[in-house]
């Protein structure tokens, strides 16, 4: 299943990011991480969806640098995997976003935000 994550199909792509984080095999993390810079928006997303189900230290740096997406939608679920995943490096990070243009990326900082509080 991991290697569908390089298929040229972007819609195997992000179907494969998906369900590896279903699967919750730690193997799928560094591959993961590399499809957050996948050219397309969707498998962003649920890359950075899965790591956050998988909840491995690892891709703490890879997603807060997700939060810099030009796409909304990809910010909000690496913000939302970090506050999962609760490690406290994310911190300044998620600040920046409270002032993020889109009301659900501020939305889903304050979350991930409380989860840090709450885990450290």
């Amino acid at each position: 299943m991991i290697q569908t994550l390089n298929d040229q199909n972007q819609e195997v792509r992000a179907r494969s990011a998906k369900v590896l984080g279903e699967f919750k095999d730690v193997r799928a993390v560094d591959p993961l991480i590399a499809s957050l810079d996948d050219q397309n928006a969707l498998v962003r997303i649920n890359a950075a969806e899965a790591l956050g189900k998988l909840n491995d230290t690892r891709s703490v740096e890879p997603l807060i640098m997700a939060l810099k997406d030009d796409v909304p939608q990809v910010r909000w679920q690496a913000a939302n995997s970090l506050g999962l995943i609760g490690d406290i490096r994310a911190k300044d990070a998620l600040n920046l976003l409270l002032s993020d243009e889109d009301s659900s990326v501020r939305s889903v900082a304050t979350f991930a935000l409380d989860n840090l509080k709450n885990n450290n």
